[in-house]
């Protein structure tokens, strides 16, 4: 019988008294039975923490629980039994769990004399959650759904977003948007303030930012932005939106005022406590300005992994040096992966030295009862980060590739997005992510390089950085890139690099033309029409090329009904080598006339264009151009471009400071956690692309240069103890065991 809600049988909670019934809810073969067996004794964390102590825990706990309850009017809950459900949460080794307080519904969990209060709740659920989670010794944190808010939307549509047309924000058919600009600002504020004269909250997640990014149209059109806009501005609102800079213009605006209305929520959040932790969902630097995320107590990102399963958010967020950065992790409830599978994906997220967060959706049934078995997963996954988090702490990344981080980018590719038809969903973050991808393939260490840190003497520290379809820099930014290179560092820039300016501007020349040796002529689209047919490179000969093999590698999509891609190329003049050459496609299709080469793409031609990638010296350094986005065009089946850019890098970097060799599916991740320490860790990426069947990887050797790091000692300090054999020289190399899923290695200096 499920022990989560109110039952006349007893059953599940006496098994748990047992040895046998701990053991298979924590999922583990050495768990502590003592605790879990007297249910007086929290399994983790003090039973009685201060509340100072409990308001650390949302920033540093690496056992954050979320379970959502955005049900509709037709749930109840009176089977609910809350001290019952904080007792799960305790047992599935939990130190903070994150409560609703007002659902996507818009329904409020407790007595709300501002909001609708959801009509199967007969009592302040809130209310008892709080005080049943601290009497667990658990931090609770209150949710609030910033912005969807279905109950506001229906009582007064006035409060909704609108799109373009004119139509109602709704999402899907379910949920609806409300604007901050609207009545909806002062209702929300309200809520704030009652919950926080209220209850002892120990934090506050904000689920949305103020501004609808994640709609087809991040901007509000609704009449009361429209007047705002034009009071603060003094321009008409819609009298240049269609205007690349004038819907820029607007996007600005808006999330300026956005940080302006949460710059009033934290206000009336921490009223009471200045301390209160703050954080919110779509606040990390995909989404919103540096400015932004720098109020925020700390980061959070929801999933954002590569096909090798690669924590892309979780590499993202390191980079901003903020306290305690998080990426959630969602349980679906009826999917049941292998749990080596949810072990990967937590150990991917620590990988980077971030926090993991556990949420589900799919715990709270319509009569209130809770589906155990997502305690019994949280459990399992939060037991084995309980053993790893004491080896993971103050951790800081050593560096040798970087990846840049534009916001210019950012902004002026989401203005674009608009206008510009070729422009199909996010390509600012299909460059990250694949540029991620490809670099941490390597297994060298790598480090995403934000806007905020493009400077000469930060940018010197790495050995090579990539700006992967970096349209826009700022003069400052381009001057920091510049001397990196002419004082040595190598530079891999794909596509425009600096042709826009920070404000959308567009220059007549790469701004890093004379670092990069090519000048910028135009942008050729003959061979990227709706209907193809992509682009070849052929190789000169040259030697950061020729390992690609004499024939052509192309960027188009093979295969019947799929839609081609579109890719124009940049033609660039100038001095520097041509790496490789285009080879153009013999046809361009034509369709209406029935003119075309077969099913796939039409083959390449007779004719040939140098400079479709270079090479050039600046200074001490080099830059190596690309003119293609062949970042964002990367994906798994079009192995010559990490091939390549790999083959690339080992050529121009050939001796790391630190790198991991003897498999390529493997993630890995180094780290400086004392003067006269180094962590290492490498997780198996072939447990996630074989959905968990994967066999242990021998072989693999950490090696690095004496000349960084002299180890003195090396030891496997997870999964389980071990002394690994050192071989020195003026390469050390520290020999592994088989790695089945997350190894963590601790290497002593002299």
């Amino acid at each position: 019988m499920n022990k989560y809600f109110r039952s006349p049988l007893i059953g599940r909670r006496s098994f748990l008294q047992l040895p046998l019934g701990a053991a298979i809810l924590a999922g583990i073969d050495d768990v502590d039975l003592r605790s879990v067996a007297d249910p007086t004794v929290p399994a983790s964390g003090p039973t009685n923490p201060s509340p100072s102590e409990r308001m650390k825990l949302p920033v540093t706990s690496w056992r954050t629980l979320e379970s959502g309850f955005h049900n509709g009017p037709t749930t109840s809950f009176d089977r609910l039994d809350p001290e019952a459900y904080m007792a799960g949460v305790r047992e599935a080794h939990t130190g903070c769990v994150v409560i609703q307080t007002k659902s996507h519904w818009g329904y409020a969990y407790y007595n709300s004399k501002v909001g609708s209060r959801h009509p199967g709740l007969k009592y302040d659920l809130v209310a008892r959650f709080v005080e049943a989670g601290h009497r667990n010794g658990l931090s609770v944190v209150a949710y609030y759904s910033g912005q969807v808010d279905t109950q506001s939307a229906l009582n007064h549509p006035e409060w909704m977003g609108r799109n373009a047309d004119g139509s109602l924000s709704w999402i899907g058919h379910q949920f609806a948007w409300c604007c901050h600009h609207t009545g909806y600002r002062e209702y929300a504020q309200g809520m704030y303030r009652e919950l926080f004269n209220q209850y002892e909250f120990d934090g506050l997640f904000i689920d949305g930012s103020p501004w609808p990014r994640w709609l087809p149209d991040p901007l509000c059109y609704c009449d009361s932005c429209a007047a705002a806009y034009e009071k603060d501005t003094s321009e008409p609102f819609r009298a240049g939106v269609d205007d690349p800079r004038g819907y820029r213009r607007r996007l600005d605006w808006l999330q300026k005022s956005s940080e302006e209305y949460l710059d009033q929520v934290y206000k009336i959040a921490r009223e009471k406590e200045p301390q209160l932790p703050v954080w919110l969902n779509q606040g990390d630097p995909i989404d919103m300005s540096t400015r932004v995320l720098r109020k925020t107590s700390c980061l959070y990102m929801e999933p954002l992994t590569s096909p090798s399963g690669l924590s892309v958010g979780s590499l993202v967020l390191r980079g901003w040096r903020m306290p305690g950065p998080q990426v959630g992790l969602f349980w679906d409830g009826y999917s049941d992966p292998p749990i080596e599978v949810e072990r990967f994906r937590t150990a991917a997220i620590m990988l980077q030295g971030t926090r993991p967060r556990f949420i589900t959706d799919e715990q709270n049934m319509p009569d209130g009862r809770q589906r155990p078995q997502f305690f019994e997963w949280a459990g399992k996954l939060q037991a084995y980060v309980e053993k790893t988090e004491p080896l993971l702490q103050s951790l800081q990344p050593i560096t040798s590739l970087g990846i840049l981080f534009s916001e210019a980018t950012r902004d002026h590719l989401r203005a674009q997005r608009k206008i510009d038809a070729n422009l199909q969903g996010d390509n600012f973050t299909s460059s990250i992510v694949n540029s991620s991808e490809i670099l941490t393939q390597t297994q060298y260490p790598v480090e995403i390089v934000p806007s905020w840190e493009q400077r000469a003497d930060f940018l010197a520290q790495f050995e090579l950085i990539v700006a992967p379809e970096t349209d826009a820099l700022s003069e400052s930014e381009g001057q920091a890139l510049r001397e990196y290179v002419r004082l040595g560092g190598t530079l891999i820039a794909s596509w425009k690099p600096g042709l826009v300016d920070e404000k959308g501007e567009t220059r007549r020349d790469f701004l890093l033309a004379d670092v990069l040796g090519v000048s910028y002529v135009e942008e050729e689209k003959k061979y990227a029409g709706q209907d193809g047919p992509g682009m070849y490179f052929q190789t000169p000969g040259h030697p950061l090329s020729s390992f690609l093999g004499p024939g052509e590698v192309g960027i188009f999509r093979r295969g019947r009904g799929r839609a081609p891609d579109i890719y124009p190329f940049i033609r660039v003049h100038g001095s520097a080598e041509s790496i490789l050459d285009y080879h153009l496609p013999y046809l361009v299709p034509d369709f209406d006339k029935h003119l075309f080469h077969s099913w796939n793409p039409a083959p390449p031609g007779n004719e040939r264009l140098p400079q479709a990638a270079t090479v050039n010296q600046f200074g001490r350094g080099k830059a190596i151009y690309i003119g293609v986005p062949i970042f964002r065009s990367y994906h798994p089946e079009r192995y010559w471009v990490s091939e390549w850019i790999r083959g690339m890098i080992a050529r121009l970097v050939p001796h790391p400071p630190i790198r991991v060799q003897g498999s390529a599916a493997v993630h890995a991740a180094f780290f400086r956690q004392e003067p006269k320490k180094l962590v290492v860790q490498i997780v198996n990426s072939s447990v996630w692309t074989s959905h968990g069947v994967a066999p242990a990887i021998p072989n693999l050797e950490i090696v690095g240069r004496s000349d960084r790091f002299s180890p003195r000692s090396a030891r496997l300090i997870w999964p389980r103890e071990e002394a690994l054999p050192l071989t020195k020289g003026d390469e050390w190399r520290i020999r592994m065991p088989e790695v089945a899923l997350h190894a963590i290695v601790a290497i002593e200096l002299a």
